[in-house]
Parts: structure tokens; sequence; C-alpha cells
């Protein structure tokens, strides 16, 4: 479970990266400083600083979900192992 919070801290770190690269460089990579001009799915999150908001939870949602397989398969061998 920790990996994915791992995981989403070096998503972090990416995003800060970009953010730093962004506004010298006068770019809108990743739509960090505003959203496209054409409408699209970030138009239902909201502004800024929401619809970053609503990407990190999305984001930390969709990790558990492609972690929850793994989760259940280790409880299932944890079950099956004997205590010794």
């Amino acid at each position: 479970m920790r990996d994915i919070f791992r995981s989403l801290l070096w998503m972090d770190f990416y995003i800060i990266v970009v953010v730093m690269l962004n506004y010298p460089l006068g770019t809108n990579y990743l739509y960090l400083r505003e959203k496209p001009p054409v409408p699209a799915m970030m138009d239902y999150p909201g502004d800024f600083p929401w619809f970053l908001l609503t990407g990190q939870v999305l984001a930390l949602l969709l990790f558990f979900l492609v972690y929850l397989p793994f989760w259940v398969r280790d409880l299932k061998e944890q079950k099956m192992r004997p205590d010794a």
C-alpha cells in the first residue's frame, strides 16, 4: 500500500518540475497553467486549482483500483500460509 503513496509523491514531484519549466518556457504541458481551449473532461472538476486537486484524488483512486487485484491475491496467500 505504501507504494501507492510513493507513486503519488513521485507524480507530484514530476508535476512540480513541469510547472517550474512551464512558466519560463511559456508552455502549458500537462495543462497545469490553464485548461485546454476546447471543451474537455477537465471542464467538470472546475477552475484552477480545483482541477489539480480533483486530479490528485482521481489518480489516488485509480492507483488503488489498479492495485486491488494484487492486494486481494496477497490477502488470500496470507490466509493459506500456515502460521509458523
